[in-house]
């Protein structure tokens, strides 16, 4: 505020809907959620099962499919799962015309249709569309029935289900004026409400800027996402990873081509010049950048009280034309207060000067979960790490004979590996897969018992885990001391020393030392979330992990993206810096 001079003589508070409910409440939510995921696991399987690749825009066709027990809720022919599953069989259907409720892919307001049924419906409700034809809708009112019925089946065991079912129950066979419902359900206080129905944070925020701000107020979320549509801002944040060179995702996290963004950008943008303009099911994932936040706070401030009084007064407007008998379609867009707010929008994207507030402490735990013992190693004369391991378990991942060959000569005892290799071998001449042959336990001639577990030298990468930075941890019992190693759970930083302006050493410091470690002089220390500037690019870049390859390297990436360092490729900015280049990286103030 000292910076931008003049106290401000507007703020307007955002925040999220959940946010106003209790604790009890959010706790319904989130057991509601985690039960949602594990049936969308359930159904990813599903459709796995019958040769598919699920996607996020699958799991719900066949979640509708589901529901409405493979029915078409328009006609009497059954959809089957191929079709289901295609979007050119079968369509997303809205009971009630999009145009004229705006809602989204919301379940209880929509079902899975053939894509005849979708098209000869139109932009109608079912009554409009087949009310005049009795036996079509003789059909729906029985799918309406049937909604009913699955609707008290569910009300007890999944009650969020069951409303979904009655609600569309009642939108199929809905006879009045949908102008008319949904002037009742919508009008009424409706810039009052997108001012005042917000959470008690915004409350509290809103209380406590009363100190800066005469003139607060608060706006809800949804009423941004719908004027950042209205305002064709979604595009933005493609628009300018293209011209940045970076790849644009849909919302399954699959990569939205150059050529495939310009041929549904109409749609996208909600500007379709026609019903025959192409159409696509997939939705631009704008949340892979950091910088659709710049786009949501710049739609935030061009709210304001007159911005809702003037939507509900064309709302009005547009009711009593209908009710009139004018031929009128709603139009939901409203002009910005900015009339260029797209190429505004355009060039603070370009120009964003992104920050993350940077965390100088080690994140993560300090020990794996897994606890090793220890043995001596005669041939390499050395110390290592051990663990008791199944046999089974010792196969290699693709039931490769070699490489799970190698995994049993990492067996400690020299008596008890050759009895192993040796049945694994004659079990492997006998036609047997690696894990067939290691599927049953192995006998021990001289005891006659069966050696299901053995204990193993700890591979890590092509050589073992060493004793060197094992932290000995000691417990007691009836039958003595007993100690066990724990290997740290990953790094705390780096550290890359200088010496007379060269490159002197480079030392990674795990998280379990972090705090008896000090920093050495003429060094500069790298941690996790920290920005950096590549002198040779001048681009900044976010740390995201480090790595003990080439005596200690970074793994960084674009500060705008939020994708894990794992889903990235070098396509999206992806970079590994080891040795003499790490001197290229200077830390942001």
């Amino acid at each position: 505020m000292e910076r931008l001079g003049d106290r401000p003589s507007e703020i307007i508070v955002e925040t999220a809907r959940e946010l106003g409910a209790g604790a009890e409440r959010r706790n319904e939510w989130e057991k509601r959620a985690a039960a949602n995921q594990k049936r969308r696991k359930q159904v990813a399987q599903k459709i796995s099962k019958a040769g598919v690749v699920p996607t996020g825009t699958k799991i719900l066709r066949y979640q509708l499919w589901e529901e409405q027990e493979e029915n078409c809720p328009y006609c009497e022919r059954k959809i089957g799962l191929h079709e289901a599953l295609s979007g050119a069989a079968t369509h997303f259907e809205h009971i009630l015309p999009r145009s004229l409720t705006r809602v989204g892919r919301k379940r209880s307001e929509l079902v899975l249709a053939h894509r005849e049924c979708n098209a000869a419906k139109g932009d109608r409700t079912p009554w409009q569309a087949w009310g005049a034809d009795l036996q079509r809708w003789a059909q729906i009112e029985g799918r309406a029935r049937r909604f009913e019925e699955l609707g008290k089946k569910h009300y007890r065991k999944d009650r969020p289900l069951a409303m979904a079912y009655f609600r569309k129950a009642k939108l199929l066979t809905l006879k009045d004026s949908v102008e008319e419902v949904v002037d009742d359900e919508s009008i009424a206080g409706f810039a009052d409400r997108q001012l005042h129905q917000s959470s008690w944070i915004a409350k509290a925020a809103t209380a406590w800027l009363g100190s800066i701000c005469a003139n607060v107020f608060a706006s809800r979320g949804e009423m941004t996402a719908g004027l950042r549509a209205a305002w064709r801002l979604e595009t933005v944040i493609p628009e300018v990873r293209y011209e940045e060179g970076y790849r644009v995702f849909d919302t399954d996290g699959k990569p939205i081509s150059k050529e495939d963004f310009d041929r549904f950008r109409g749609q996208w943008e909600g500007r379709l010049a026609s019903e025959k303009a192409e159409r696509t099911e997939r939705r631009i994932d704008k949340r892979v950048d950091h910088r659709h936040h710049l786009v949501d706070a710049l739609t935030i401030a061009l709210t304001s009280r007159g911005l809702y009084q003037k939507m509900a007064r064309r709302y009005v407007g547009e009711t009593e034309a209908i009710r009139r008998g004018e031929k009128k379609r709603r139009d939901w867009s409203v002009e910005p207060p900015l009339l260029n707010v797209r190429e505004v929008a355009l060039e603070l994207v370009r120009n964003c000067n992104l920050t993350h507030k940077p965390d100088r402490l080690p994140s993560g735990r300090f020990f794996k979960d897994t606890a090793y013992g220890v043995a001596y190693d005669e041939p390499s004369d050395q110390w290592r790490l051990t663990l008791r391991c199944r046999l089974i378990d010792l196969v290699d991942g693709h039931n490769d004979i070699g490489k799970t060959r190698a995994n049993l000569s990492a067996i400690v005892s020299a008596e008890v590996r050759e009895i192993v290799l040796d049945a694994f071998d004659r079990r492997i001449a006998s036609g047997m897969s690696p894990r067939q042959a290691l599927a049953e336990p192995v006998e021990y001639p001289r005891y006659h018992t069966p050696i299901y577990k053995v204990r193993c030298y700890q591979k890590q990468g092509r050589g073992f885990l060493q004793l060197d930075g094992a932290t000995v941890i000691t417990h007691c019992s009836r039958q003595g001391e007993h100690s066990k190693r724990v290997v740290g759970d990953g790094y705390a930083c780096l550290d890359v020393i200088t010496e007379a302006g060269k490159l002197g050493a480079v030392r990674l410091v795990a998280i379990d030392q972090f705090q008896r470690t000090r920093k050495p002089k003429d060094a500069t220390r790298f941690f996790k979330g920290d920005t950096v500037v590549d002198a040779r690019d001048g681009k900044r870049y976010l740390i995201h992990q480090f790595n003990a390859a080439a005596g200690g390297s970074i793994f960084m990436a674009p500060v705008h993206e939020t994708r894990l360092i794992s889903q990235l490729k070098p396509d999206d900015g992806r970079k590994k810096v080891s040795g003499k280049s790490l001197l290229h990286l200077k830390l942001e103030a």
